[in-house]
Formats: C-alpha cells, structure tokens, sequence
C-alpha cells in the first residue's frame, strides 16, 4: 500500500488501460450513435468505422505515451529475405 502523494509503477499502467477503455467506448459509441441517427448509407459506414475504435484507441495510447506503431515484423520479413537469397546462390 502506498502512501497519498505517492506513485507506483501499476498506477501508469492503471492510467493507460482507462485512457484505453474510455477512447474505446467513446468512439464506437459515438459512431455507433451516429449511425443508428443517420441511416441508409452513410449510417452503415459510421457503424463499421465505430467497429474500428479499439484499434483507434490503442494506437492513440501508445502514441500518446511515447510507443511506436511500427510493425516490428517488417525487420524480420527483409532479413529472411535476404538470407533467402544468400541460399538462392
């Protein structure tokens, strides 16, 4: 237990994961709201763009807190194709 004025590690991570959960609602219920106020259309986009608000809010999260958003993958696909073509020779 800490004492009031006093931090932990946990209390960052607390802070994140609610940043995280309101702009997650927030956004697909904004758009979600919206859709269902305009219909037809337009209406069906809102809805399926709403379905994006967690991705949304993850990456706005971590680029708020100082992440990046590159794909760590995208390293490792360049190296196995290189040492794909050194096999190759």
């Amino acid at each position: 237990m800490t004492a009031v004025g006093t931090s932990t590690a946990g209390d960052g991570v607390a802070r994140l994961l609610l940043r995280y959960v309101l702009l997650t609602y927030g956004i697909s219920w904004l758009l979600g709201s919206l859709a269902l106020g305009v219909g037809g259309a337009a209406g069906w986009v809102l809805a399926v763009a709403g379905t994006f608000g967690p991705a949304a809010a993850a990456g706005l999260v971590v680029r708020r807190s100082g992440g990046s958003l590159r794909w760590p993958g995208r390293t490792w696909l360049l190296h196995a194709a290189a040492h794909v073509e050194d096999c190759a020779q």
